[in-house]
């Protein structure tokens, strides 16, 4: 479910996320134009950078999966939801007029942390 959850996050990414003035951006055109415009700054700087990685954190999940490496899976993808989490969250509290994309970003990068947690601490018992 985890890696499911972190390949979904990466395609809400395209969506769009906010609406400012005319334009309406997705998850990776609004990180460009906010550096572009000096806005990212330490923590949004780096979540801002972390978006573009979401569609590799989500590959190398799912090859992780593939390769019956879940622990490994389970982690990327729960680090890869956390990421997506807080930038969607810093979308959504900012100044912009949200968009669907960063209302269901949140919610499946909630879920990737959350079971990418549970499936990394997860020990079978037998």
């Amino acid at each position: 479910m985890a890696v499911v959850a972190a390949s979904m996050l990466a395609a809400a990414a395209a969506l769009p996320w906010a609406r400012s003035g005319e334009a309406t951006r997705n998850a990776y055109s609004l990180a460009r134009a906010t550096d572009n415009a000096g806005l990212s700054h330490g923590v949004n700087a780096v979540l801002g950078s972390l978006v573009f990685l979401f569609p590799l954190l989500a590959a190398v999940a799912v090859t992780l999966s593939a390769f019956h490496a879940i622990r490994a899976a389970a982690w990327t993808a729960a680090f890869t939801g956390t990421a997506g989490f807080l930038a969607a969250y810093s979308v959504l509290q900012s100044s912009f007029k949200a968009r669907p994309g960063a209302i269901i970003a949140a919610g499946v990068a909630a879920v990737a942390a959350v079971a990418g947690v549970i499936a990394g601490l997860w020990r079978p018992q037998g």
